[in-house]
């Protein structure tokens, strides 16, 4: 039993790799590490962005409780949980959030779709979803503005060109109930196009602010960084991370979506995670794609300041079943011990849990649904005791 043989029934026993077959751990670690991370690329469709004082409103707007119909709803109170940038699960979904979880919001800027079915494609025109949204903000598009307007009157003056332009006394938008959304349409077109454009710009705000949040390093990357500066080498990283790692990037398949600094290929797969109870099946990329599209504030859209060819994530975005169907952006892992809830309906509440989905690869409900294994790009997995023992321990620590 030689090389890779003795290596593979070593790691199945959950027991030590020879030094010959750990000399590389750190060329394969360092990918991983948040070292390997850059900035992310400018967001050439916000004009805003990188601006010191747009990023100052941002963050005001971002921890503004005040921007609410209840006054006690702020994006952080989603997006942080005891000061730090971790989803707040306090805060769970509800059905008409589509069950979806929060997601993590740090390293949000390195990701060209966001939302889990990519029906945004940018940190403003996310940002914009939930100040209109029934269970989070709930305000109509002329509130926000009206609200910004009035308790930022000074920044506004200097970032926005708002002063020709007064800001609607009624409360209208075309996403409200019928009240909100009846009043929008009795505003003439240049006061409705005038009003999305400063909506436009509250976005623009917060996601400046968002996109300098940056991604703390973990215990991990701690560990490589010490493996790098230590005669030790990799011995300074335990045996069984080490070991969890070489599950992760092998025989867990987890690398193959979860690659990278930030453990996300930002890609969209069907792994055919459970949905909510009781609801159909969540189309997923299919439907996002196509909200994506029909969205006044694409990348495409009117108030957007990007040229043609910098969108194309939009340009080119497939619409087929077979790309879409259930499929769900791929999520960074980075903290992912902190959380409580995974899988896009949040139906898993242990990462043992998680694993034993993946090591079981079910049909998933869109399989069932079209009678089809292949909606599911998972295969089952032959993980032992000691590999999952050894992949946790690794994803504890990431």
């Amino acid at each position: 039993m030689k090389g890779p043989v003795l290596a593979a029934a070593l790691l199945a026993c959950g027991g030590a790799l020879p030094a010959a077959a750990e000399a590389d751990f750190l060329d394969r670690a360092r990918p991983f590490s948040i070292d390997a991370l850059g900035a992310p690329a400018p967001d050439r469709s916000n004009r805003l962005s990188g601006r010191a004082a747009a990023i100052e409103l941002g963050r005001a707007l971002f921890h503004d409780t005040g921007l609410s119909r209840s006054g006690d709803v702020a994006c952080a109170s989603c997006h942080a949980t005891d000061g730090r940038m971790i989803p707040n699960e306090r805060r769970p979904a509800g059905r008409d959030r589509a069950f979806r979880p929060v997601s993590p919001i740090a390293g949000a800027a390195h990701q060209d779709l966001l939302m889990r079915d990519g029906s945004v494609d940018s940190l403003w025109a996310q940002a914009l979803r939930p100040l209109e949204h029934a269970s989070e903000h709930d305000l109509t598009r002329t509130e926000v503005v009206a609200y910004v307007a009035a308790r930022h009157s000074d920044v506004v003056a200097d970032l926005f060109d708002w002063d020709a332009f007064a800001v609607p006394k009624i409360a209208a938008s075309p996403s409200g109930d019928v009240e909100a959304r009846t009043a929008w349409t009795t505003l003439d077109p240049a006061a409705r196009h005038r009003t999305n454009a400063m909506f436009a710009d509250v976005g623009k705000a917060i996601a400046s602010y968002v996109a300098t949040i940056p991604v703390p390093a973990s215990r991990w990357d701690g560990m490589l960084r010490r493996a790098a500066r230590t005669p030790a080498g990799p011995d300074a990283v335990p045996a069984a991370v080490r070991r969890g790692f070489d599950v992760f990037t092998g025989p867990g398949r987890c690398a193959t979506c979860h690659f990278g600094p930030l453990f996300s290929d930002g890609d969209f797969h069907n792994v055919a995670m459970p949905d909510a109870p009781d609801a159909l099946p969540d189309l997923g990329r299919q439907a996002g794609s196509i909200r994506l599209l029909s969205d006044p504030f694409n990348c495409l859209g009117a108030f957007s300041d990007a040229a043609t060819d910098e969108c194309a994530a939009l340009r080119f975005a497939n619409l087929s079943m077979e790309r879409g169907l259930g499929a769900f952006r791929t999520p960074s892992l980075r903290g992912v011990a902190a959380r409580s809830s995974f899988g896009h309906a949040g139906r898993f509440d242990t990462l043992r849990a998680v694993v034993d989905h993946y090591v079981a690869a079910p049909l998933g409900p869109h399989g069932r649904m079209v009678g089809l294994r292949t909606a599911s790009e998972l295969v089952p997995l032959d993980l032992s005791e000691g590999d999952i023992a050894d992949l946790i321990a690794f994803l504890e620590l990431i």
